[in-house]
């Protein structure tokens, strides 16, 4: 989602030079695109969990905020770096490479207990290691986050969109010369 907002007004350059169009709608409709393999994932993980034997539990229906608060946040990232991209071509190939790294510095793939302390605490605050709990609590634990999580995320997620937003109204108008 974040790879096809970034690119989303580049690779439609004719619509924004030649239409009358809300530009916005661009990095909302790339951000969404990550939507349905999301769905096809969380439905395949949930056929997996079934046959090992586990039930469904009411928590799962937290995924459905879950989902809605991790859109909110791809858009308003797609809107920083598709701005960007705009300006710099370079942010579209060098993103799979950081968001690799970024992938790599948050205790997803393995436990938080794995870091040393001080980085233990500097990763609580992460959004991606949040958003990550966000999935795993109910699915694999059965258990709702925690609600400070749940609160930092929105209100994180909420600032980085209205900012996005924010920063691509500004740019906008420069868009035409660039593309």
């Amino acid at each position: 989602g974040i790879m096809s907002s970034t690119i989303a007004v580049v690779a439609n350059n004719a619509i924004v030079k030649n239409l009358s169009f809300k530009t916005e709608l661009l990095p909302i409709s790339g951000g969404l695109m990550g939507i349905v393999p999301l769905f096809v994932a969380i439905v395949f993980l949930a056929c997996l969990i079934i046959a090992d034997g586990r039930v469904p539990s009411w928590s799962w229906l937290f995924l459905i905020p879950a989902i809605i608060t991790q859109f909110v946040f791809v858009i308003g990232i797609g809107f920083f770096l598709s701005t960007l991209n705009v300006f710099v071509r370079d942010v579209s190939t060098a993103l799979p490479n950081l968001l690799m790294l970024v992938l790599f510095f948050s205790p997803i793939f393995y436990a938080l207990s794995a870091f040393p302390h001080a980085l233990q605490m500097v990763s609580i605050f992460n959004p991606f290691y949040i958003m990550t709990e966000m999935y795993r609590q109910p699915l694999l634990y059965n258990q709702l986050p925690s609600i400070w999580s749940i609160i930092y995320l929105w209100v994180f997620a909420i600032i980085i969109f209205a900012l996005g937003l924010k920063f691509f109204r500004r740019a906008k108008p420069y868009f035409d010369s660039r593309l």
